[in-house]
């Protein structure tokens, strides 16, 4: 299971972040990684997004509580 990461442990937070090839879309990394990125939401309090940097994936993907 992923964490989310603190800033100052987390280099990718200051990266660009890569865009999903519309391939990947379905594929089971992405759809693994969103599972987990809801996961992660839920058990926080006061948790209103995620995004994918937070979690280590250097990638242009974020999720929202609701």
């Amino acid at each position: 299971m992923r964490t989310i990461l603190p800033e100052q442990k987390n280099p990718i937070l200051r990266r660009k972040a890569g865009r999903i090839p519309l391939s990947e879309i379905k594929g089971r990394h992405l759809q693994n990684l969103i599972k987990e990125m809801k996961a992660l939401l839920a058990k926080e309090e006061f948790g209103v997004a995620l995004a994918a940097p937070q979690v280590g994936e250097p990638i242009r993907l974020f999720i929202v509580s609701g």
